[in-house]
């Protein structure tokens, strides 16, 4: 037999496997490994906020700020902490950033504020340094033992794209005998995990599998390819059965929307979902401004590239992720709080927390007001979509009345709050309603493109606001 018939026949026979593991799978995972909603409200939602950099005589550095910034400002993300369940920093940045005396204040401060934290660390690397399990445990066990001593109580590992990392080095065809890529990247993930597992500090905390799709490579130039993705998944979680070890906890997709506009990718995102499904593992999704990775960039850009990822993935294709992961891997938000403050805002003052609660409250907070509206005792209007957002020229805005109403009011304000289009629709029945609106201003001008506040109301108390994202023609 060839050895590419002994791979593939190797790779059956670990699929054909994985029916009979399931369950002990789900077992393990729901009992001791698993992610929680912590703070009872239903839903699991984590956040990074992004690494920091700041522009010095040798060009952009990373310096970690937005952590110490958080840390040293407890009283302005108070919402943000109360609402989220995790929150990650990426290990490497805290070691090469902070000395033991700020780190210590700093775990300090997690620790009173009740904050559960996720170690982001690297099980695969395409670095020389860290092309095995073996190597990228003895660099971060090494790192975790620092912070151990420095009073950092770790709730959970968060895993950067190892299959990822052995996608793009290729690095299966260093072995001999050759290996693919997914049989490099199970096998030492799997050491990894299995060293992990032993480890005094950290063997029985939750592991977070952060993935990227579709990432280009020059093993897979036309970008990773979502059955392999499977396959390693699926693949690592029976190895790590069978040598007796709790794997991942959950798939944290790191999708890059903006790369791979294509609706077809985005099809592909709901079928790697299901999968995670079909085999009991939650499924993470992590919202990022994909489209913004150099330095010029606004804060403002991390607020709309998140609630237009948010809506194509929650509202165009209907996704529902059992976690919801913001987090930003590039140079914005520059600022990291208030979470909440008074307009005017500039361009380069939307902090990650404040744009963290807009997400929130356009994505996961509509579905309460929604049910709530069915009360007899509310009179609240509910905008229950705005399609398409992000929108060009015409929107249906989409609203609920619970009872028949006198007189509604459709306004859009701007970023500011500055009111730029107002109109009466008369009196209304119950039940659902349509309004086209054309992207206009009360003069009829077309709007700039940016973020804008759609309010319906029947009166100053009993109103409804969504956001829309209007883009040029």
């Amino acid at each position: 037999m060839s050895l590419r018939s002994e791979r593939n026949a190797g790779m059956s026979l670990l699929m054909s496997k994985l029916s009979s593991v399931l369950l002990s799978l789900l077992v393990i995972g729901s009992l001791s490994y698993g992610f929680s909603d912590t703070n009872n409200d239903g839903m699991i939602i984590r956040i990074c906020p992004p690494p920091g950099r700041r522009l010095t005589p040798h060009g952009w550095r990373c310096t970690g700020y937005p952590f110490s910034e958080l840390m040293e400002n407890p009283d302005d993300w108070g919402t943000t902490r109360s609402i989220i369940d995790y929150f990650g920093y990426a290990s490497w940045i805290l070691n090469d950033n902070f000395t033991n005396a700020e780190l210590s204040t700093y775990f300090a401060q997690l620790d009173t504020m009740g904050v559960n934290f996720v170690l982001g660390v690297i099980a695969l690397k395409n670095l020389n340094y860290a092309r095995s399990g073996e190597l990228c445990y003895a660099i971060e066990s090494a790192r975790w033992n620092r912070y151990d001593s420095l009073g950092l109580e770790i709730a959970a590992l968060g895993i950067d794209e190892p299959f990822t990392a052995a996608d793009q080095g290729n690095m299966g065809q260093s072995e001999f005998p050759i290996l693919t890529d997914v049989e490099y990247a199970i096998r030492e993930t799997a050491d990894w995990i299995e060293l992990v597992r032993a480890d005094s500090i950290v063997g029985d905390l939750p592991i977070s599998l952060s993935e990227a799709y579709p990432r280009t490579s020059f093993a897979s130039p036309t970008g990773t390819c979502k059955d392999d993705l499977l396959d390693f998944i699926s693949g690592l979680q029976e190895e790590c059965d069978e040598r007796g070890i709790d794997g991942i906890a959950d798939l944290s997709l790191d999708y890059d929307w903006a790369g791979y506009g294509d609706s077809s990718y985005w099809q592909e995102v709901i079928e790697i979902e299901e999968f995670a499904d079909s085999i009991g593992l939650p499924f993470a999704m992590i919202f990022w401004p994909a489209d913004h990775t150099y330095p010029a960039a606004e804060d403002e850009d991390f607020l709309i590239d998140i609630l237009y990822q948010g809506n194509l993935y929650l509202n165009t294709y209907n996704g529902e992720p059992d976690i919801f992961d913001i987090t930003s891997w590039n140079y914005i938000p520059i600022q990291q709080v208030p979470e909440s403050y008074s307009p005017p805002k500039p361009v380069d003052e939307f902090p990650f927390t404040y744009s963290f609660l807009n997400f929130y409250d356009t994505f996961l907070d509509a579905e309460e007001e929604l049910f709530a509206c069915g009360s007899a005792s509310r009179r609240l209007p509910v905008i229950s979509s705005i399609s398409p957002n992000p929108v060009a020229s015409n929107s249906m805005i989409h609203f609920m009345l619970s009872e028949y109403a006198h007189e509604v009011h459709i306004s859009v304000y701007d970023i500011c709050g500055r009111s730029i289009f107002s109109q009466s629709i008369g009196n209304l029945s119950p039940g659902s309603h349509t309004f086209l609106w054309n992207c206009r201003d009360s003069s009829g001008k077309h709007l700039s493109p940016g973020v804008y506040f759609v309010q319906i109301a029947l009166d100053a108390s009993n109103k409804d606001m969504s956001r829309v994202l209007v883009i040029d023609q």
